[in-house]
Formats: structure tokens, C-alpha cells, sequence
């Protein structure tokens, strides 16, 4: 096929799409390797949780790309056997559709178009879309059985109100709740980041991920989006294999493009094509051209992109014929949707031999659960067997002799002290199944964990159990080598947090940042045989617990403290008085009291004064003013305030006595003032 020395918009954008999914790819490598290894394809509840908030129509994907990524997505999936949902969400959960059977294209196009008819408002509860999302895919893993995974998008970080507002705190709570409940549920979350925003939060997107097992990737612009997604499928149903062309059209205007199809192993075929440049698309079965409608009627459309679904196609040599402008680049992909794996197994589950020895290798073409025998059937593929020497490096690619019962075989010879590490291929055409990983021990034996599994509680106070240390090379043994040397195989623990010494076997945890999670330990012996300890951290940070109970405490001692000052403070005159103006007016008695008792309440006005009788304690009550007032001595410590004595006390609002109260002062219990 003809490569074009120019590279325009279109073909960045793909090898951009081809850095992401390589990116993706190694973040994962344990969980492929884990798919590998399953007998049976796998079908899933897959929970889509879009963020709907008002930034991604106002500024950070104004033309809706996120929907063309996402119907490429939904596309993708095979026609039956998985599970679909959606949410949406701002402030709130905008649409919450279930999780449901997805099959077919009118069930993909209806519900695409039922998150794209949410719309785009409001703020951001990443916390309370997530915990919706857990609790749907763990009871529709109880109903059905299949295994469940979150894909997570946003342009932002949790925000209602406000960053600091109690409503974030609360929804960054429930977040907290819902990434504990999906990792102890066994619920990756692959989570988006549009980070082309002063508001986006990858590192709280990432950190969702890291401890659920999930993936993450950030992407800078709207555009990029489908190819996100795209990798983000690839991921999470590993069982595809993809042809990616990338040419231009020669002068005729014309191009083909041939793809082979095995009678078992390609359940659907999806032939993605970038339609920028392309005014017309042909698809050539084995046996005749497609109609115009029938290619229609298999076509889902995602931007520029179109998707053509070939359901159980017959085997073959296909074809795709596209006419566009001579000189412009195109892009064909073709991923198949595989119903068939390869398995690897060592001849009576033997892994150890002594050198000089033989083992026998034997792969089989799986479908559906189901080991092929059929001979026409599996020898359509051709066996390869990648052979690696676990302490060198060296590695070897060796043909496997297919059998008369559909298996292909090897037998691997041990001539020198070592460990081979061995995974099988069965290709067909571009098709290519890669099997899972066995290691064949010859004169070595693996190393052994025991325990392979250990919990390790940690209680973070103010004071202590902001790290963690422990030795894990006494858990693991091996007969021939004392020093092995140590790896981490994954973690979900918060990036950063954890950190291994190779040769010690050191493994310290800075358990003040880390939540709950594994963190799988892998020990090697000089021969690179292996064995794994799983070590999971349950966190339990209680600072904020005692920050506050703390503080309550505080809060509690000021209460008590204020009664005390409001007693010493207000202390109570006990008895009666009565207040009589001199202009031989108004008269008014009053009981006890604290604190004071303005004259004006009392209704004496005309009298020239403006003040209040006041408790001091001791059952004492003063006449305090505003303004300077005269007694009938005469005789004034202070201007503005005079003591009450037991019995008759006159008040003059003026040198000349012309104007004033006349004051009765009857204490309770014999009680005086002075």
C-alpha cells in the first residue's frame, strides 16, 4: 500500500489516536495479559457517565464533538451480548437511562441521540454521577453475571456553588465513597479528561482510575476526543485486532483496500473510514458486490467519521473500493470484534523440568468458550511460538506443527539451565490472536509467595501512621536463588505514593496521601521465574475525625465559658423598686432583673434623664446616664452613675434640682444597696 510523504490534519489526527491507545496499552499491560487468558470472550455492562455541565457548550466543546466520539464508540460494539447506560450530569443527574441490552443499530442510534438530547447546563457533581453509575453496574452484575465497567468523561472537577462550597465538599465525599465501592466491586473506571480548560481536574479524574484499576487519559482538544474513545474500546474489550491503512488516493481517484476474514474468529468486522476526503464507498463481498442500501443500512456516522459493521461475515477475501480527489489523504481501519482466542497450555499443567528435558506446548483456537478440533477449521491460521529467555532478554519466534485434532503444538527442548518465558500467535491474513503467557522452568523453580495475598490497616491520626514500611521479601521463598529482585507489577494507590526497593524488598507507603487499594508485588529469581504477593492498604484517615471532634471540644469549653462570663457578667438584682418623675407625674415599679432596665421602658420621660438601672451583683443596682446627673448630697464619684441604697433615692437631672426621679428600692431577702 502507498504511504504519502504529507501528513495533513486528518493523518495527525489518526497517529495521535495511535499514541493514545499505545499510551493506554501500557498503562494496562496485567489486565490485557488477564483478558489473554480467558477460555471465552468476554461481553460487559458498560455505564457511559457524560458530563453535562454549561462549560462544555459555552466553551470547551462548543460544536459537540464528544457526541460524534461517542457514537463511534457505541458503533463499535458488537451488535449483541453487551450492556449499555448512560448518565448524564451536572448539578445534578440529568438522565439516567439503566443499563440495558444494546443490540442493533436503532438501539445505538437511540441512545446516542438521548445524551445528546440532555444537553449542556449547569455545574459539575462528578461524586453523585459516579455513585449512580456504581450502584446500577454492581446490581446489574448480580442480575446478569457479567463483569461491569465505567467510562468516565468531563471538562472540569467537581464544582457546585463554588469550589469551597459545602455542596463540592459534600459531592467530593460521595465521590470518595463511590471510587472505594467500585474498587472493592471490581468496576474499573476509564476516565476522560477535555483539558482545555483553566478548570479541568485531570489529577482528580486520574486518581479515580488509578485505584479502580481503570485508565485515564487527558486530551487537549475537542477533536481528539474520538480517538479517546476509540483506544478506551480497544482497552476494554481486548478481544479486537485492528488493520490501521493510511494513504492517499492516486490519480485515478481510486483505491482498494483487501481484508481476509477466518471461517471462526472474526464475530463482526468494523471498517472505520475517515469520509473527509471520500466521495463514494464500495464493499466487495467474497461472493458479490453490497447494495448501496445494505452498506447503508450496517453504517453508523460519528463526525467525520463512518463506521461500516459486517455482522458474522462469511470468510474470505473482502474488499473496500473508495473513490475521492487524487492526492488526499485517507484513512481506513478495519477492527475485528473477535469471538475466538487463543490458549496456551503446558502439556499436564507441568511448568517445571529438569535440563535436558522436553515440554510440550500445545495451543487451541477457542470460540465461544469452546476448544475447535476441527482441523479445516483452525488450520486456516498459522501457529507462531514467541519464546523469551526470562534472564537475558534474548527472545525466538519458532513455527508450532498443527495437529490432526485442531491443536498446533511445540515441543521446547531444555539444554541449558533457565527459565523461557512463552506466548503463542495464530495469524490469519493481518488477523492476529495472541494467546496468554506460561514460563517453562528448566533446572530452576519459581520463586513462592506465602501468604500470596496480605491486608495491611493503616490509622492516620495527627500524630502518627502518615506512612507505612514493611519488608515483602519474607514472604516469598525460592530453593535455589537467596536474592531475588522486586517490582511492582500495579497499584492502586495514588500515583507517587508508593515506592519499592528492587533488591531489599523495601515497600514504603505514604499512606497520609493513599486510599484503600492493591498494590501487586512481583519477586524474580536470577532466571526471571516470578510469583506475586498482592498486598492491599485499607487507609482509614480519622485526622479530620479528631480535627473536629477537636474542635467541638473548643467549641463546647467557649460555650461553658460564655455562661460563665454572661453570669458574671449579667448577675441579678432581686426585689422591687418603683420610679416616680419629680413633676409629680408617672410612676412605675419593676420586679427583678438582670443585666438593665432602660428608663424609657419604664414610660418616665420629662424628667430630664436618659438612662437605665443596672444589676452589678450582690443584689446592687446603679442608676447609670448618658448624660451627668446630680444626688441630693450633692457629693458625685462619677457623673454618670450613682448606687442605689434600700429606701428612698433622688436623682437630679440638673444643678438646680428642678428636674429628676425619685427611686424605691426594695431588695429581696434583706438584701441592701449602697
Amino acid at each position: 500500500m502507498k504511504q504519502s510523504g504529507k501528513m495533513n490534519t486528518a493523518l495527525r489526527r489518526c497517529m495521535i489516536y495511535m499514541l493514545v491507545a499505545a499510551v493506554l496499552l501500557t498503562v494496562l499491560p496485567w489486565q490485557l495479559a488477564e483478558a489473554a487468558t480467558a477460555k471465552k470472550v468476554e461481553k460487559l455492562n458498560v455505564m457511559l457517565v457524560i458530563d453535562g455541565s454549561g462549560s462544555l457548550r459555552k466553551e470547551t466543546d462548543t460544536r459537540g464533538l464528544r457526541y460524534e466520539a461517542i457514537n463511534l464508540f457505541l458503533a463499535l460494539l458488537t451488535n449483541d451480548g453487551n450492556n449499555v447506560g448512560a448518565i448524564v450530569f451536572n448539578e445534578d443527574i440529568v438522565i439516567n437511562t439503566g443499563i440495558n441490552a444494546l443490540s442493533g443499530k436503532a438501539a445505538k442510534e437511540e441512545l446516542a441521540k438521548q445524551i445528546k438530547d440532555a444537553g449542556a447546563m449547569g455545574d459539575t457533581n462528578i461524586g453523585g454521577a459516579l455513585m449512580a453509575a456504581v450502584d446500577a453496574t454492581i446490581a446489574k452484575s448480580n442480575e446478569n453475571g457479567l463483569n461491569s465497567v465505567i467510562i468516565l468523561f468531563s471538562d472540569g472537577r467537581s464544582d457546585i456553588n463554588g469550589f469551597d462550597s459545602d455542596e463540592t465538599k459534600a459531592s467530593l465525599e460521595v465521590k470518595e465513597e463511590a471510587t472505594d465501592k467500585a474498587q472493592a466491586n471490581g468496576i474499573p473506571v476509564y476516565s476522560i479528561c477535555l483539558n482545555n480548560s483553566s478548570v479541568a481536574s485531570p489529577d482528580e479524574l486520574r486518581e479515580i482510575s488509578e485505584r479502580t484499576s481503570g485508565s485515564f487519559v487527558a486530551v487537549q482538544k475537542p477533536e481528539d476526543l474520538t480517538g479517546a474513545f476509540e483506544a478506551f474500546y480497544s482497552l476494554i474489550f481486548p478481544d479486537t485486532s485492528n488493520i490501521l491503512i493510511q494513504t492517499t488516493f492516486p490519480a485515478e481517484g481510486t483505491l482498494s483496500s483487501e481484508f481476509q476474514i477466518p471461517t471462526y474468529g472474526a464475530e463482526e468486522v468494523n471498517i472505520i473510514l475517515n469520509m473527509e476526503n471520500v466521495n463514494k464507498t464500495k464493499v466487495v463481498t467474497p461472493h458479490g458486490e453490497m447494495t448501496a442500501d445494505q452498506v447503508e443500512e450496517t453504517s453508523m456516522k460519528g463526525g467525520a467519521y463512518k463506521v461500516i459493521k459486517l455482522v458474522n461475515p462469511e470468510n474470505g477475501m473482502w474488499k473496500v473500493d473508495l473513490a475521492g480527489k487524487p492526492g488526499a489523504e485517507v484513512t481506513i481501519n478495519v477492527l475485528y470484534n473477535i469471538d475466538s482466542v487463543a490458549h496456551l497450555e503446558l502439556a499436564g499443567g507441568k511448568t517445571d523440568y529438569k535440563v535436558g528435558e522436553s515440554a510440550e506446548i500445545v495451543v487451541n483456537l477457542v470460540r465461544q468458550g469452546q476448544i475447535l478440533t476441527d482441523p479445516s477449521v483452525t488450520q486456516e491460521y498459522v501457529a507462531k511460538l514467541h519464546l523469551v529467555n526470562q534472564a537475558t532478554g534474548k527472545t525466538d519466534t519458532v513455527d508450532m506443527t498443527p495437529g490432526a485434532n485442531g491443536t498446533f503444538t511445540y515441543r521446547l527442548n531444555g539444554s541449558d539451565y533457565c527459565t523461557w518465558g512463552v506466548t503463542a500467535e495464530l495469524i490469519y491474513g493481518e488477523l492476529s490472536l495472541v494467546s496468554n503467557s506460561e514460563n517453562v522452568n528448566f533446572g530452576n523453580t519459581s520463586p513462592v509467595a506465602s501468604p500470596n495475598y496480605e491486608e495491611v490497616k493503616v490509622t492516620v491520626t495527627p500524630f502518627s501512621g502518615k506512612s507505612h514500611s514493611m519488608d515483602v521479601s519474607q514472604y516469598f521463598t525460592d530453593e535455589q536463588d537467596t536474592q531475588l529482585t522486586y517490582s511492582i507489577v500495579s497499584s492502586q494507590l495514588i500515583s507517587g505514593t508508593v515506592t519499592l526497593d528492587s533488591q531489599s524488598g523495601a515497600l514504603d507507603v505514604d499512606t497520609s496521601k493513599s486510599k484503600k487499594g492493591n498494590v501487586i508485588i512481583q519477586a524474580a529469581d536470577s532466571q526471571g521465574a516470578t510469583a506475586e504477593l498482592t498486598v492491599f492498604y485499607n487507609v482509614k484517615d480519622v485526622r479530620g475525625v479528631i480535627f473536629g471532634g477537636a474542635g467541638l471540644l473548643v467549641l463546647a469549653g467557649l460555650i461553658v465559658l460564655a455562661v460563665i462570663l454572661y453570669g458574671v457578667l449579667n448577675r441579678p438584682w432581686k426585689g422591687m423598686f418603683t420610679v416616680t418623675s419629680l413633676d409629680g407625674g408617672i410612676d412605675r415599679t419593676h420586679g427583678g432583673f438582670r443585666g438593665k432596665v432602660p428608663l424609657k421602658k419604664l414610660g418616665i420621660r420629662g424628667c430630664g434623664l436618659d438612662g437605665a438601672f443596672v444589676a452589678t451583683g450582690n443584689n446592687r443596682m446603679e442608676f447609670r446616664s448618658n448624660k451627668p446627673i446630680y444626688s441630693a448630697s450633692g457629693y458625685q464619684s462619677n457623673p454618670k452613675r450613682v448606687s442605689l441604697m434600700n429606701g428612698t433615692n433622688t436623682i437630679y437631672a440638673d444643678e438646680e434640682h428642678t428636674m429628676g426621679i425619685e427611686v424605691e428600692v426594695m431588695p429581696k431577702n434583706g438584701g441592701f444597696s449602697f
